[in-house]
């Protein structure tokens, strides 16, 4: 992430998530230690955050009962965990910023759902048609990742942050049509209740890269098609180090 951007942009965000450096965008990790151990950690994290983000994931489903819900959270509190730990041992300044940044809105959301009975409840009743469409997402999600891999290509550096965050928004209308088509497991309430998480997941991403590029803009309609077409790469299961990779690429101060 460019360095000015981080200094300008995120202050007040970075502030709130004081102390919360684990509280949402892989081909190598850059890492400060290139080392075998952080090499091989960084395949580790990279499906943890994909599990976190559950819409796509492969091996995790959302919890359907409280049994689950215990389950859910207390692997959460792992995964923040590790999450630290990897970024505090092998990451950067900033890209233990971008972290923090990602994760911190899904940390403040899980803990407090965790903690209040009445969020609990509200969560598990989205917990039907968020394992109906996980499949599908997966391919949305994984779509996405394409995409972002492509972006990291490009040459015109000014264009690679607003195309990260238009494509992000395109695998959001990507998951509604899939509730659309799920309705069956998904009603009016869970679908729109799933939608609300993804973008509490994703707020304060969004909110420091993406400005005036918002999901009812019509300027992604008009960059979006400059997206280069790549080989798809399916040893990525999240988003976090293609970003780092992304914004890295971009020269200080061209924000």
């Amino acid at each position: 992430m460019l360095n000015v951007m981080l200094n300008s942009r995120s202050n007040h965000v970075l502030t709130i998530a004081t102390g919360v450096i684990c509280g949402l965008f892989m081909i190598n990790v850059i890492v400060c230690q290139k080392s075998p151990e952080c090499e091989r950690e960084a395949k580790k994290i990279d499906i943890i955050i994909e599990d976190m983000y559950l819409f796509g994931s492969a091996q995790r489903a959302f919890p359907m009962n409280n049994k689950d819900m215990k389950e859910f959270c207390k692997i959460n509190n792992d995964y923040q965990l590790e999450i630290k730990n990897y970024s505090e041992k092998c990451l950067e300044t900033l890209s233990k910023r971008l972290i923090s940044l990602m994760m911190y809105s899904i940390s403040r959301n899980s803990g407090g759902t965790c903690r209040s009975k009445r969020r609990t409840a509200e969560f598990l009743t989205n917990g039907k048609c968020g394992n109906a469409a996980q499949r599908d997402n997966r391919k949305c999600w994984h779509k996405w990742l394409h995409e972002l891999d492509g972006i990291k290509t490009i040459t015109e550096y000014k264009l690679k942050v607003p195309l990260s965050c238009c494509t992000f928004y395109k695998m959001r209308s990507c998951f509604a049509r899939t509730y659309d088509q799920k309705r069956k497991e998904c009603t009016k309430k869970s679908a729109d209740g799933l939608e609300k998480l993804l973008d509490v997941y994703a707020t304060e991403t969004l909110s420091f890269l993406c400005g005036d590029y918002r999901d009812d803009s019509d300027k992604c309609d008009k960059i979006v098609p400059k997206i280069p077409k790549t080989k798809n790469n399916d040893k990525t299961n999240s988003p976090i180090t293609i970003l780092i990779s992304i914004l890295n690429s971009v020269p200080d101060g061209s924000v």
